[in-house]
């Protein structure tokens, strides 16, 4: 693996600044877990199983609101069609925020006991969250978009570091059961702001200088768009959402604290390692795909190097990570040992699936995936919802829902090695 990534940078300066980029949203993703232990120094379990609630929530009303177009604005030639998109984008997180605080409004002063409840309260900031999360993703591929990967990977670790900084402040001040959130929302606003100001000063451009007529052209020529993208995003992130809120209305608020912290300390480097390194070897497949270089025996080189690179990976988090976790958490986390042994197994099959599911779009094979994605997480979910209803311990039903997660992703990936090493 260590070779085809050197060889990367001996590329154009396209390449060059495309993996500096990858190095930007790497470090974007590493900066939230160099201070995580001081935020579960500062918040309780309860904070935490609140935050993710939302945070779940806020993210799949991100997509389903944007509809993916934010990754469009990489597609038009003209910059006025990709102008077009990003107001289209403002003009639909405006509304649906508007029409999302409608009804929540409503219910806060309707009934009681949801205005003394945190978990409403939380949903309460979701309106300002939505408008200013799609504003902020816009910026980054408007910049993308314009070759300008440095300002875009400022951006990510600009909104990282900006989180980081206001949950920490926001929960010295006063650590409450919204303060994550809070934290999280003001941050997201902080640099959602910072990349409005660089389309007004660095890109001069105007909101208001497009008719309605034109915006609904250039909608409907991308209207195909979110059916490329949208429909695996909505899949894992209706998990996301459906196993925290299983676990906070089933189990309780405290096992929804642990599994969130569990969660977010594992998932984060997943995604800063299989994210980046997924774009490379995207990029080295395509490569490979085009000039015939005895594809077969380089696809099963990088394929195996990922496999065991997984294994060494999360093989010594599962024996390290438990007597480690009271280090790096803090006192007040405590017994967390057999849920980290159980999720280990589930992030290590993750990170080896976001790396090399991008073999499916070389391969013109992205309907399958889906339709084997949609049949792992379904069964998976359902498996979860038994344990559940029949009142079984936590750690049994996320054993369970492991289990056959794993087991199906080592079914995905068998199918991704079996097409990609096809002649």
């Amino acid at each position: 693996m260590f070779e085809f990534l050197q060889s990367l940078l001996k590329r154009n300066s396209l390449t060059k600044r495309a993996l500096g980029y990858t190095f930007y949203t790497g470090l974007a993703s590493v900066f939230p877990i160099l201070v995580f232990p001081v935020l579960t120094r500062i918040y309780d379990p309860i904070h935490f199983a609140v935050y993710e609630v939302f945070a779940s929530i806020g993210v799949f009303l991100t997509l389903v609101v944007s509809l993916r177009l934010d990754l469009a604005i990489l597609d038009p030639k003209e910059d006025s069609d990709a102008e077009s998109l990003y107001r289209i984008l403002l003009l639909f997180s405006g509304t649906s925020a508007i029409l999302i605080s409608i009804p929540l409004g409503i219910s806060y002063f309707v009934f009681d006991e949801l205005s003394t409840n945190s978990f409403f309260q939380a949903t309460l900031l979701l309106p300002v969250y939505l408008i200013f999360a799609i504003a902020h993703q816009a910026a980054i591929y408007w910049n993308l978009r314009k070759g300008n990967y440095r300002l875009a990977g400022f951006l990510k670790v600009f909104n990282a570091v900006a989180i980081s900084a206001f949950k920490i402040a926001v929960g010295y001040s006063s650590a409450t059961t919204l303060s994550l959130v809070l934290g999280t929302v003001l941050g997201q606003t902080l640099s959602a702001l910072l990349g409005i100001l660089i389309f007004i000063t660095v890109y001069r451009f105007q909101f208001l200088s497009d008719t309605i007529i034109n915006l609904k052209n250039v909608l409907k020529k991308y209207r195909d768009f979110p059916f490329a993208t949208l429909p695996q995003a909505l899949l894992m992130q209706s998990r996301d959402v459906i196993v925290p809120v299983l676990i906070g209305m089933y189990w309780n608020p405290i096992k929804l604290g642990h599994f969130s912290a569990l969660n977010r300390l594992m998932k984060a480097p997943t995604f800063s390692v299989g994210n980046p390194l997924s774009e490379i070897i995207y990029q080295r497949m395509l490569e490979y795909r085009n000039s015939n270089l005895n594809e077969p025996y380089r696809v099963q080189r990088i394929y195996f190097s990922v496999l065991l690179f997984c294994i060494l990976t999360f093989g010594t988090a599962y024996w390290a990570g438990p007597p480690l976790l009271p280090i790096i958490l803090g006192p007040k986390w405590t017994n967390l040992g057999e849920m980290f042994q159980i999720l280990v197994p589930y992030f290590g099959f993750g990170l080896a699936t976001v790396i090399l599911e991008r073999f499916a779009i070389v391969f013109k094979k992205q309907l399958t995936s889906l339709k084997i994605h949609t049949v792992i997480e379904v069964a998976s979910l359902a498996v979860l919802v038994f344990s559940a209803l029949s009142n079984q311990k936590l750690e049994h039903g996320l054993a369970a829902f492991v289990g056959i997660s794993c087991l199906g992703k080592s079914i995905y990936l068998f199918w991704i090695y079996k097409i990609s090493t096809r002649g």
